[in-house]
């Protein structure tokens, strides 16, 4: 191999390994018509795949509900043609859903709104980001102790909260996240979807990577 030609390779490697690093991300519709009809019903044990966005390679992903809870015993998440909520298709007072996925993803953000006049905050939170550093959004904080995001009152109207970039882990395959409704005066929250960006195993990215060297290096000689 000549000069130009190690040069070229190490350059293909750098670039390789800049693209397989990158995943693109799959928003989730929570309603009756949305990519994520199938969630409606879904109780503890029970585990719905989701198609992923071709960006993200148009796999599955396998969401597990762990647990959905409500002071009233209500344990299945309900949905209609707008939203996602426990029991019905909104989320009432201490209102919790816990849930799982089978591949170690980035959890981006959700768009929500409040049909109640009394704008309510939400709780997310996760075990993986006990300890983050992360910078707080223009609509949540965080708290970095208890690893939980708390969003700043949720306006009457569907606007996203969005995570991605602000420094936290990813949650990896059956690490849990907790979804809550955490305000004692009001309810009627609805959640109109989440985003999602599942990361490829380093042995898929290593298989992806030395493919595209081998055809690379065979186009060169």
């Amino acid at each position: 191999m000549t000069t130009t030609s190690r040069r070229l390779t190490c350059a293909a490697i750098a670039a390789l390994a800049s693209t397989a690093t990158s995943y693109g991300a799959t928003t989730f519709v929570t309603n009756t018509s949305g990519n994520a009809a199938a969630l409606a019903g879904d109780g503890a044990g029970t585990t719905t795949p989701l198609t992923l966005s071709a960006e993200d390679g148009g796999g599955t992903l396998n969401l597990t509900t762990i647990s959905v809870f409500d002071q009233n015993g209500v344990t299945t998440l309900g949905m209609d043609a707008n939203s996602l909520g426990v029991n019905n298709d909104k989320w009432g007072v201490d209102q919790e859903w816990t849930f799982s996925f089978d591949q170690m993803l980035s959890f981006d953000g959700f768009v929500m709104n409040d049909t109640n006049t009394v704008q309510d905050p939400f709780l997310v939170s996760s075990s993986a980001w006990i300890g983050n550093t992360v910078t707080n959004g223009s609509n949540w904080t965080f708290n970095s102790t208890t690893g939980t995001i708390s969003t700043i009152a949720i306006p009457a109207s569907p606007t996203t909260f969005t995570f991605a970039g602000s420094g936290l882990a990813d949650v990896a395959a059956g690490t849990s996240i907790t979804i809550a409704h955490n305000f004692a005066g009001g309810g009627g929250v609805e959640m109109r979807s989440f985003t999602v960006s599942p990361i490829p195993e380093p042995g898929s990215l290593a298989l992806v990577g030395l493919s595209g060297l081998f055809l690379f290096v065979r186009r060169r000689r």
